[in-house]
């Protein structure tokens, strides 16, 4: 199975990418459908997603993980998350917090997926147009979870989906588990 490193400072600058294009606040059901989308164009495009967060389906659709837990607080998240970014709050919007951009541990192609992402599903409707759509994608119609339940995303199933090589994917395979071991190591900064 492919595993990725989260990365808590990207995700955390990759919501403020998105927060900025809608003023600094932004719904949170809405942002997080975002993030997912964003990670999973980086992957079908590159191998590599964003955020490197484990990619789960739950009843209203397809979520980055670790991106949940922050954005709900929960223990062992956001010590970095909350340098950038604000928890949700009870009228569920999560707001930037820096008043300057901060985008430095991103490259201009992911800041460019993010754009793109928001361009194209950011001003739809959250429960008929992106809750709908993310239950159309062919990651989630094979999954489909019920309330409550939680299932595994691999990204080897996107991947499958979007016509990648099966050679292909066991070298994006072997690319993540080095970098991992790396990260694991010290020797890179997740």
């Amino acid at each position: 199975m492919i595993r990725f490193s989260f990365n808590e400072k990207k995700a955390a600058q990759a919501a403020g990418v998105i927060l900025r294009r809608h003023g600094g606040s932004f719904d949170y059901f809405s942002l997080i459908k975002l993030l997912y989308r964003a990670d999973r164009t980086a992957l079908i495009e590159t191998g590599m997603p964003i955020t490197g967060d484990r990619m789960v389906a739950m009843e209203h659709g397809p979520v980055l993980s670790q991106v949940k837990n922050c954005l709900n607080q929960f223990q062992g998240c956001g010590r970095v998350w909350g340098q950038f970014i604000s928890f949700r709050d009870e009228l569920n919007c999560v707001r930037v917090l820096t008043d300057e951009e901060t985008t430095d541990s991103l490259s201009d192609y992911e800041v460019e997926v993010l754009v793109r992402v928001d361009k194209e599903h950011g001003n739809k409707p959250k429960w008929m147009g992106l809750r709908k759509e993310s239950h159309d994608l062919p990651e989630y119609v094979e999954l489909h979870p019920g309330p409550g339940q939680v299932e595994d995303i691999r990204p080897e199933t996107i991947l499958r989906h979007a016509g990648v090589s099966p050679e292909e994917i066991n070298r994006i395979a072997a690319e993540a588990a080095a970098l991992r071991r790396l990260a694991d190591d010290g020797a890179i900064l997740t």
